[in-house]
């Protein structure tokens, strides 16, 4: 079973529920955003080291030292983004920030999910959540966002002069197209064949039909006055030797006429 919330409740009237502890296991959800293509506004360096955009989506949440981190130069809204390739519901996103400095650098830093990756069109619409708190230092906080649906997910802080440095970004959610499933395959019933068509007979001056079909003789009385007139009967050796005759003639063994 799949879903965000785990209930437990008691029907009926006048019950009492107590619970000491609940604990819930379950399968991790993907991180979308592992290894995906990401570009920031610009790169922070320092002493000949650089904080590039990848290092926000490489699984590690390492963050020691800026370098393992991705992080901006102080500019004019600053911003981050990861492509994930393909349009999702995205339910979560979950930023780790460094633990060297600089918590004060996410306040107020806003998460967007949007299937545009123009950072410059982004607006209430694609606004997931405002990191009013920022991160501590150190810290994971995983944020909601409502079944927002989007490709690319952006950190973006608006303002002068300002920074975002993002140690790991995580991202869940579901693909927004449910794939069609594969049609299972149908088994084709082959009809059986076709019997064969009658063949016709002059015997002693009387037309038979050979229905050429293994039938015991109470079926082959009933197929006979159903489709011809009656079952025929050979009178004499005579016509049972020309019967056989006939039927050498035409390589079809018989098994009732009609």
């Amino acid at each position: 079973m799949e879903g965000r919330y785990v209930s437990i409740f008691i029907p009926g009237e006048g019950k009492q529920l107590a619970l000491a502890e609940v604990q819930v296991f379950g399968k991790p959800a993907e991180n979308l955003a592992l290894g995906k293509e990401a570009k920031q506004s610009s790169f922070f360096s320092y002493d000949n080291r650089y904080s590039f955009a990848p290092m926000a989506v490489d699984g590690s949440r390492a963050n020691s030292d800026f370098p393992l981190c991705s992080g901006t130069n102080g500019l004019d809204h600053p911003w981050w983004l990861v492509d994930l390739l393909e349009d999702y519901i995205v339910t979560t996103v979950t930023i780790t920030s460094r633990d060297d400095c600089c918590e004060h650098l996410l306040i107020n830093a806003e998460i967007h999910v949007s299937s545009s990756p123009e950072i410059d069109t982004y607006s209430n619409n694609s606004l997931c959540v405002v990191m009013e708190d920022g991160i501590p230092r150190g810290a994971t906080n995983t944020y909601v966002c409502p079944d927002m649906t989007g490709r690319y997910v952006a950190v973006l802080q608006r303002g002068q002069g300002a920074y975002v440095f993002l140690c790991e970004v995580e991202v869940t959610g579901v693909p927004a197209v449910i794939p069609t499933p594969t049609p299972v395959p149908t088994t084709t019933t082959i009809p059986p064949p076709s019997p064969p068509p009658p063949l016709t007979l002059l015997v002693s001056g009387r037309t038979l039909v050979l229905v050429r079909e293994q039938l015991s003789w109470y079926d082959a009385l009933l197929h006979c006055r159903s489709f011809y007139r009656d079952l025929a009967g050979l009178r004499s050796p005579e016509e049972q030797l020309e019967v056989g005759e006939a039927l050498l003639l035409r390589c079809s063994p018989a098994s009732g006429t009609g």
